[in-house]
């Protein structure tokens, strides 16, 4: 269901075009999808249940922006400015991994721009 064969490259491109190209790239390839439709949604919704680990601390940091509705808020954790921490994060949960670091890093990056 999800791609954890690959690390995302999409923010070390300077050019912006390019860098947001290469995310959406990242992102479909995270889901093993060819072509952006609602089914990204419906597989971020899916990957949201079906994994056994708590995400509410990193939930919390980005609790006031939306809503209190932890699916909407997940979602956010697969924009341009997370996705790259997100990715990392949910490797490791998948491998069955230590992801103390990833955790860590993807709350200090949401600390960064939300708070």
């Amino acid at each position: 269901m999800y791609n954890t064969t690959f690390s995302c490259t999409y923010k070390n491109i300077v050019d912006e075009e390019l860098s947001n190209s290469k995310y959406q790239e990242e992102v479909l390839k995270a889901f093993n999808m060819s072509k952006f439709s609602e089914d990204l949604t419906i597989n971020i919704d899916k990957l949201h249940k079906t994994l056994t680990y708590d995400f509410t601390e990193i939930l919390t940091h980005v609790e006031f922006v939306y809503s209190n509705d932890k699916d909407m808020i997940f979602m956010l954790l697969f924009s341009y400015d997370f996705f790259s921490y997100t990715h990392e994060l949910i490797k490791k949960i998948i491998v069955k991994e230590n992801s103390d670091v990833e955790h860590k890093k993807l709350i200090d990056n949401l600390k960064s721009i939300y708070e």
